[in-house]
Parts: C-alpha cells; sequence; structure tokens
C-alpha cells in the first residue's frame, strides 16, 4: 500500500504518480476510487474526465468507465481499466499497488 493524499486534499477527482503508474483518484460522496489514468481507447487521461455518477468521462473521445470496477460502459473503448484497492486510515488515502 502505498500513501498518496491526505483526505481533506482529495476532493473530486486528482491525476496522481505511484510507482511510476499514472492513476486516476476519485472522491464520490467520501469513498474513494482508484483507476490506471490512461483511457484503454486512446491513452486520454482520465483524471480530467468529467463525472457522471460514477462514471468518468474520458475527454478526448468519450468512453466512459465505472471508477468502482473499471469496467467499460460506452464505447469507443473496448477494454477494461485496471482499478486499484484503497484504504483510508489516519486521514491518508493509500492505494494498494
Amino acid at each position: 500500500m502505498e500513501k498518496v493524499v491526505k483526505v481533506s486534499d482529495a476532493k473530486g477527482k486528482l491525476c496522481i504518480k505511484v510507482k511510476g503508474r499514472e492513476l486516476a483518484l476519485f472522491n464520490i460522496k467520501g469513498k474513494f476510487y482508484c483507476i490506471d489514468n490512461l483511457c484503454t481507447h486512446a491513452s486520454g487521461p482520465l483524471c480530467e474526465g468529467k463525472l457522471k455518477g460514477f462514471n468518468v468521462v474520458c475527454p478526448w473521445h468519450d468512453s466512459e468507465f465505472d471508477v468502482r470496477d473499471g469496467k467499460v460502459k460506452a464505447p469507443p473503448a473496448r477494454e477494461n481499466i485496471k482499478n486499484y484497492k484503497i484504504t483510508v486510515k489516519e486521514n491518508y488515502v493509500w492505494v494498494d499497488i
């Protein structure tokens, strides 16, 4: 597990780097989710995409992924994205990578 950010600093969505990997961290109603940052269609930055409920929309070509499990919800992406387990302890968000 890697400590990535203070809970109080993790609002909305964040672009983070952990062990050389680009990740997208989302805080949705106080619950945290983490997925790979690069869209499986054309490597668009998901941390810059809009949230629609639990789905993040890629800012480049509108692919959608569920941040809870990484599953594709709308094309053009066809391949799911990796998601990571999150733990909150001692006022920090930790990612299992």
